[in-house]
């Protein structure tokens, strides 16, 4: 079992629940980031078998210089996946675009000054290889690899419409090439590994206060399991990976030496809302009556997500949209009642 410390940001988040899960279940010990510790309390008492081997770091804006500075000693990996909003900013510079730049460059500078740091991988998006509208009809027959990249500037990204999937998308570019660029031009004691998802499904692990106020994709899929979204004819992106594979592609980025200096793309699949309110519906007859009706149509013309360099290096076979959309839907409904009976 290994003894080594991992500094994650996010861990509250959808995504940086499930890498601290993984990382306890392996036996590292996580100094955790949280934006206010009532969130850092929220999650220790969902997880209270975690507690001897969690400890919390509040850093309550990401984008203030040195903010991980006092975080890393004594710290043998990071993994960095949190990140502002990523929907309904008011200011594309002020609330996007500068704190995800300069919350992952003040983690990089911080890690670099400690020389105990043998590896930090960060969490990409497909928004950083090819934007918020490649790959969409139009594009078929093209193939996205991880040698892509959104060449959106940052005066465009700027200038774009406020609070848009187009400025978030430039957010999570410009700061990973910002992070390439650290690399090259300091040289620094540890090794890089980004990992670059499209949209995320899954169980969320997260503690749910509310199911309105789920994180973006999860959100999404909320409506059409409550049948909020009744339309199915239009979907967001056609590709997905399960929460729980990239979770674990961040784990074993840690300790794979294939992984070192290396970008990857995870895509476990295709999907339409078609497909996922018919799973939904088929998995929970109870639930039916909500979900829009659907002919298990597939997804939209698109482009294609090549992942073969993440399965190469990390044999990981992806979680099937079935499983991912039947387990997602499972903890959702779950938790609904659970703040049903609590408002009772």
């Amino acid at each position: 079992m290994p003894t080594d410390t991992v500094l994650v940001t996010g861990v509250t988040g959808f995504v940086g629940s499930h890498v601290a899960l993984e990382l306890l279940k392996e036996g590292y010990k996580i100094r955790a980031t949280a934006r206010s510790q009532r969130k850092a309390d929220e999650w220790t008492a969902k997880y209270p078998q975690g507690k001897e081997n969690i400890e919390w770091g509040i850093v309550p804006d990401l984008s203030v210089p040195g903010a991980f500075d006092g975080l890393m000693e004594g710290i043998d990996y990071v993994v960095h996946i949190a990140t502002p909003v990523s929907v309904g900013f008011k200011d594309n510079e002020k609330d996007m675009l500068r704190p995800a730049m300069e919350g992952l460059m003040s983690v990089m500078k911080a890690a670099a000054n400690q020389p105990s740091v043998k590896h930090v991988t960060i969490t990409g998006s497909w928004g950083s290889i090819g934007g918020h509208k490649a790959g969409q009809p139009g594009e078929e027959g093209r193939v996205y690899t991880p040698d892509d990249w959104n060449e959106t500037t940052w005066e465009e990204a700027v200038n774009g419409p406020t609070g848009s999937s187009f400025v978030y998308c430039a957010s999570k570019s410009l700061s990973e090439k910002a992070a390439w660029k650290f690399m090259e031009e300091e040289k620094p004691n540890f090794t890089l590994t980004s990992l670059c998802a499209p949209i995320i499904y899954g169980p969320p692990a997260q503690v749910i206060a509310s199911m309105d106020t789920l994180p973006a994709s999860c959100y999404e899929m909320w409506a059409i399991f409550s049948g909020k979204q009744q339309d199915l004819s239009r979907t967001l992106y056609p590709w997905f990976v399960d929460v729980r594979d990239f979770a674990l592609l961040h784990v074993e980025s840690l300790k794979n030496p294939k992984a070192r200096n290396q970008r990857y793309l995870a895509c476990g699949g295709y999907e339409s809302y078609s497909q996922i309110a018919y799973i939904a519906a088929g998995a929970y007859p109870e639930q039916a009556h909500r979900i829009a009706k659907s002919d298990n149509s597939g997804p939209p013309p698109h482009a294609d997500l090549d992942s073969s360099k993440a399965e190469r290096d990390f044999g990981i076979t992806w979680t099937s949209l079935e499983k991912c959309i039947t387990d997602m839907a499972g903890v959702m409904y779950a938790r609904e009642k659970e703040l049903r009976g609590k408002d009772a």
